[in-house]
């Protein structure tokens, strides 16, 4: 057995039934939110995502936002996604991309201080302001990114049901509760 849900990185699981229009009004209603916002988005379902063959999931668009700060362009991408469950129905889940002038970084907010680090190194004009002000610049881009996922979960929350996994097995099922 295994869990019918795949969930990366929003803090809850957004599912929703099987059918194809309960699917596909789904993204399309997510594609209208996400357009309401004052971050560009533009609808796209062939973005490049992260997916698992047991769960094959879909892009619906991409959310950014690039901020000029401490000299330092910071660009974050969410890209939200409709995931198949394992048995039955889907849900939202999405990718996070973010650019440090320009440039992509890994994807494990886990490693953007040593992203910063690294950039530092190479950026000869700005090294001594961007060294000084690293722990200010990721401070930024955390907010950057609770910003944008917060809109990107509100936007989920308004169309699908969201599921709080309470319980998983050793042979990978799972017991999921309503949020409250």
């Amino acid at each position: 057995m295994t869990s019918n849900f795949n969930n990366q990185n929003a803090s809850k699981i957004y599912a929703a039934g099987a059918d194809d229009f309960i699917y596909e009004d789904t993204r399309d209603n997510i594609n209208y939110e996400l357009n309401k916002t004052d971050w560009l988005y533009f609808a796209d379902d062939g973005i490049n995502i992260e997916s698992n063959r047991s769960y094959p999931a879909t892009s619906i668009g991409a959310l950014t936002k690039e901020i000029l700060y401490y000299g330092v362009e910071l660009g974050v991408e969410i890209i939200p996604k409709t995931v198949s469950g394992y048995y039955e129905g889907f849900n939202l889940d999405y990718d996070l991309k973010y650019t440090i002038d320009g440039e992509e970084y890994s994807n494990d907010l886990d490693y953007l201080g040593d992203d910063l680090q690294e950039f530092s190194r190479f950026v000869g004009y700005n090294q001594g302001l961007i060294k000084a002000n690293l722990v200010h610049i990721k401070d930024k881009f955390i907010s950057l990114i609770e910003e944008g996922t917060k809109i990107t979960e509100h936007a989920f929350s308004l169309y699908t049901c969201a599921y709080d996994e309470v319980a998983r097995f050793s042979n990978g099922e799972c017991i999921y509760e309503k949020s409250a």
